[in-house]
């Protein structure tokens, strides 16, 4: 709990909770277990791999709930949400290697997945462009955009502002 300490490691201890300071290695250890499966377990076939990265990711997520490891609730609910929509697409990718469904069902699996994600990318672009604005506010951009915070369209709004937020 040094300063010292706490500045030079902020990127890495940043946003979560002192008990689960360790969380960005819990990450990192995540995603090296899933790029060992893809590169190291080749000779398993493709649906031993989506099966052993299934598993990883829904431990991932079990801790993630269980630990709820961030200090807000926002971030909290992102990471779920994020590991949520992996789970869901690889669940059902794997359905795409099993000659059980005919095509048309693939079809729709397919599209639900596309939709899922995209839903997902673009709640998550606006919950990201929301908080720039509000820790911004001082900007002629997030001045204009929250003018307009309690009337219905202001998700309209925030989405208009994402491309603008990269020129400030």
């Amino acid at each position: 709990h040094d300063d010292v300490t706490n500045y030079r490691y902020a990127v890495l201890i940043g946003g979560y909770t002192h008990k689960n300071w360790y969380w960005a290695l819990m990450v990192f250890g995540r995603k090296l277990l899933v790029a060992m499966v893809a590169s190291v377990m080749v000779s398993y076939g493709v649906k031993v791999q989506f099966l052993v990265a299934i598993v990883i990711v829904l431990g991932a997520l079990a801790m993630q709930v269980a630990l709820r490891p961030f200090s807000s609730k926002m971030l909290n609910f992102m990471e779920t949400a994020g590991l949520s929509c992996l789970f869901l697409s690889m669940y059902l990718g794997i359905l795409f290697f099993w000659e059980s469904f005919d095509e048309h069902i693939l079809g729709m699996l397919g599209t639900l997945v596309l939709v899922v994600n995209i839903v997902f990318m673009s709640w998550l672009a606006r919950a990201l462009a929301n908080t720039w604005l509000h820790m911004h506010d001082g900007t002629n951009l997030a001045k204009w955009a929250l003018k307009y915070e309690h009337r219905w369209f202001y998700w309209l709004v925030v989405f208009s502002c994402i491309p603008m937020i990269p020129l400030y």
